[in-house]
């Protein structure tokens, strides 16, 4: 796999330099000592419900024997281990006293013993410390070699000709069949049937995996103790490798490790595709076989381009039918519906995250989305179905994709702009998808879809997760998943898409601004980033309010591990601390480095708010993606109950300012308790943002529209409200804004 340069160089000054150098060798010799020595328990895996398994020195689990566990030849065992207390404790084993199969235990003093044929056949040179999460991992190489592995670093060596011999015992896991059960909590227990290079094992160790085909070829079983989305039950056992061997549950705890900062996994990945006959390859299912209404859409980073060269994003079918995302040859944003393609005459840029959408409606009308704006329309010929796969990152003929695709989704009804924009920044699952939205896959880790459709994808080629964690210069996706913090239907966004510095390799970044209206005064304000850099220690942040008030929100920080990305909320009430070398992913809520609650509670939020990012050392640049604010932890942004007064009629007024920009106020009065919508549509009568859509007292309404992201023209806003109880009485009513850019 080749390493992609992001950096940009240029000559450093020696004050320059001497920063760079002892900033980047502290954080070296900080992380060696970290990663031996010092894990918090606060870990993630599978973006925010992640989980691991307490053992407590008396339970265990157990998988049936199958052909794929009764492995004879070469194999890898590896896991986080953490050890609660010293004492002997069993981590896996799979033989029954006999002199079959294989084994891996810890000692009294911390030692890791892996055995085969009831033989002890390499015990590490490091021990594994109490009370700290550590990965373990032993290799064999059949007829040859066993090694054993501390943090992936190599911790003894020994040659042996001797095979695990076949039995059909269970595999035990946190204990052995005589007991002497393991006193502490495990996580990511993985098994292969082939001996998995350092290199392979430094890689994937931070990434909670369960994959089929290409460099995860082997893996055959994986137990992450978490669901494949957060619908379901978080806690479970089941095996992600694809070959069933889920295991039995013997009274072992859920650990709860989710929303919160992880110390040990990457929490946000991507697929990573090579340009060069790498892809994701996924049979045929009813749920992405479209042949009528529909949506697809996907984060995309093309880290590189050659003239002449298309490369293909999504695709199913061949040249006659079917669909396809694709950049052309001239390096345009393509699609093609059946035989038919069209250009959307937007030059899809390299070496950024760009998010693509594609809407076919009832009368085939395709409209094509460039983060969450239309940049073009067209009508087509109905999507004939088809039983080929679906290709990610290539089409039947080739097109290979370079570069990063994460969050795909495909629905099979026509997504709104507003719903577009709703979910541009935020990760969907089972659980928080719309209605319609049969398929995702957010590619952390996991090769099945997070929709609950049970469909399993397999990597090609070179194909892999980005494993931004251990790999150096990864892009992120600007992607978070805080629900209980009413993240994104709470915060005024903006796509910003800013270069970090605005030129060169050190300085600021031009300030980025928020117009926020009809709101209180502050009592709380969180706010959110989409960050990607290549050193994050090199960032300065800070809010500034519209009187003024100023606090730093990160400054200097850098994260432990390779993960630069700063994709995440800032929140005063988060329970992790802006802290360095501590986290691998600061996602999804942290600590802002200097409160922000005490600065500007009882401020006017209402007015231009700024975000000032400054790259203090040369070498590394990055880009913002988007940034957000959330006022007062509010739900939605913008509706506020004005009044306590009860109203005599229903009554929508018109908004002010009229003509506006970007931002204007709309009141409406109810004088009864009801269902209420308020919908903003463009002169088309299409509908491009939901503003209101709740149950409401009766009350006088204020709430705030921001056209930020919308072009100049006539709009229409439209109030309906269904009085509780009735299903006949109501109120509607229509009034006409024009946007002025």
């Amino acid at each position: 796999m080749k390493q992609r340069a992001v950096k940009l160089t240029e000559p450093e000054t020696n004050n320059e330099s001497s920063k760079r150098i002892s900033q980047n060798l502290f954080k070296k010799i900080f992380l060696s000592v970290f990663i031996l020595t010092l894990f918090s328990l606060n870990i993630n895996a599978q973006m925010f419900w992640g989980q691991a398994g307490n053992f407590g020195g008396t339970k265990y689990a157990s998988a049936p024997s199958s052909a794929s566990l009764n492995i004879t030849g070469s194999f890898t065992i590896e896991c986080w281990v953490y050890r609660s207390t010293a004492g002997l404790g069993y981590i896996m084993h799979k033989a029954n006293g006999s002199n079959t199969g294989y084994t891996l235990y810890v000692n009294p003093t911390g030692l890791i013993t892996v055995g085969t044929n009831n033989t002890q056949r390499l015990t590490s040179s490091a021990s594994v410390p109490e009370n700290i999460w550590t990965h373990v991992a032993a290799t064999y190489l059949a007829g040859s070699t066993y090694t054993i592995y501390i943090n992936g670093v190599t911790s003894g060596t020994a040659s042996s000709n001797s095979n695990p011999l076949s039995n059909t015992d269970s595999l035990l896991i946190g204990k052995r069949e005589n007991g002497i059960n393991l006193p502490g909590m495990l996580d990511e227990i993985r098994i292969w049937n082939r001996p998995l290079s350092q290199a392979e094992i430094q890689r994937n160790m931070r990434t909670s995996l369960g994959a089929t085909g290409g460099n995860y070829t082997g893996l055959v079983f994986s137990l992450t103790f978490q669901d494949e989305n957060s619908n379901a039950t978080l806690f479970n056992f089941t095996d992600w490798s694809g070959n069933g061997n889920t295991s039995y549950n013997r009274g072992v705890t859920a650990i709860d490790l989710g929303s919160k900062p992880s110390s040990v996994f990457s929490l946000n990945e991507s697929l990573d595709l090579d340009g060069t006959n790498s892809y994701f390859a996924v049979p045929n299912h009813s749920s992405f076989d479209l042949n009528g209404e529909s949506t697809f859409e996907a984060w995309v980073y093309m880290a590189g381009f050659t003239s002449g060269q298309g490369q293909n994003i999504i695709s199913k079918g061949i040249s006659n039918d079917g669909y396809s995302i694709f950049v052309t040859t001239g390096g345009i944003l393509a699609y093609r519906i059946n035989s038919t393609s069209a250009s959307t005459n937007y030059p899809m840029p390299v070496g950024r995250w760009v998010h693509v959408a594609f809407t076919i409606d009832a009368a085939n009308l395709v409209r094509a989305y460039v983060n969450g704006t239309q940049v073009t329309s067209a009508t087509r010929t109905a999507i004939i179905s088809n039983t080929d796969s679906l290709f990610i990152g290539k089409s039947n003929s080739g097109g290979y994709f370079n570069g990063f695709i994460d969050e795909v989704r495909i629905s099979k009804f026509v997504k709104t702009p507003a719903q577009i924009k709703d979910y541009l920044y935020c990760s969907v699952d089972a659980s928080n998808d719309l209605p319609g939205t049969d398929i995702v896959w957010n590619f952390d880790g996991l090769a099945r879809d997070n929709g609950n459709h049970g469909t399993r994808g397999y990597f090609r080629g070179n194909a892999l997760f980005s494993n931004p964690g251990t790999q150096t210069n990864v892009p992120v996706s600007p992607l978070v998943r805080a629900d209980n913090n009413n993240f994104t239907a709470g915060y005024n966004t903006k796509t910003s898409s800013r270069r970090i510095p605005e030129t060169g390799t050190s300085g600021n970044m031009t300030d980025d601004s928020i117009i926020i209206a009809g709101n209180p005064s502050i009592s709380d304000i969180n706010l959110f980033v989409g960050i990607n850099h290549t050193y994050d220690g090199d960032i300065d942040m800070v809010l500034i309010a519209p009187n003024g008030d100023s606090v730093t929100v990160c400054a200097d920080f850098f994260a432990a591990g390779n993960n630069d990305n700063i994709v995440a909320i800032f929140d005063d009430n988060a329970d992790s601390s802006l802290i360095n070398n501590r986290y691998i992913d600061i996602s999804t809520r942290i600590k802002p480095l200097n409160s922000m609650n005490p600065v500007f509670t009882g401020d006017n939020p209402n007015g231009v708010w700024r975000l000032r990012i400054r790259d203090d050392n040369t070498s590394d640049t990055g880009r913002m993606y988007s940034w957000g604010i959330q006022i007062n932890n509010s739900p939605l942004v913008g509706i506020q109950n004005v009044s306590n007064e009860i109203p005599d009629r229903f009554e929508l007024k018109q908004n002010y300012p009229n003509p506006f920009n970007p931002v204007t106020n709309i009141n409406f009065t109810i004088p009864k308790e009801g269902f209420v919508t308020l919908k903003v549509f463009d002169i088309t009568g299409r509908e491009v943002k939901t503003l209101v859509n709740e149950n409401l007292q009766s009350g006088k309404y204020n709430v705030d529209f921001s056209g930020m992201e919308l072009s100049s023209g006539v709009y229409f806003y439209r109030l309906d409200v269904r009085q509780a109880g009735s299903s006949t009485e109501g109120f509607s009513d229509v009034k006409k804004m024009i946007l002025v850019k």
